[in-house]
């Protein structure tokens, strides 16, 4: 990710356990019109959500899905190969995966650049997880 550039999104997908809903409340806080959809790792992994996840998509806390447009995470069962994330960047994909103890921070972490900008939710959200 650019140093001042927070990838597009219009949708977050994320886990329904309280990691994912952390992550998604930190992005919807950039992107407040972000429609957001709570799923689970085997509707990932098995197809459901094929129709819900496009390059407008951010998946927060779930396995990786190669039609999403940026993909946070921090499970190493989740990490996608080196050669999915090769042919993932290729199309324009972002990724953001780190061996954290969890995904909400991994949000936070991202935008470390932005605090400059930071309203009182901004930091409210930042000190919660810090």
């Amino acid at each position: 990710m650019g140093a001042n550039k927070i990838p597009q999104f219009a949708k977050i997908v994320a886990d329904s356990d309280f990691d994912g809903l952390i992550g998604a409340a930190i992005l919807k806080t950039f992107n407040p019109d972000a429609e957001v959809r709570f799923s689970h790792a085997a509707l990932v992994r098995n197809g459901n959500m094929d129709k819900e996840i496009d390059a407008s998509t951010v998946i927060v806390d779930l396995p990786f899905h190669q039609n999403c447009g940026w993909y946070l995470d921090h499970h190493q069962t989740n990490k996608p190969t080196k050669q999915e994330s090769l042919a993932f960047e290729k199309k324009g994909g972002v990724t953001d995966w780190q061996a954290t103890p969890s995904a909400a921070r991994l949000v936070s972490v991202s935008y470390t650049h932005l605090r400059a900008h930071e309203t009182s939710l901004h930091l409210v959200c930042r000190l919660l997880l810090e």
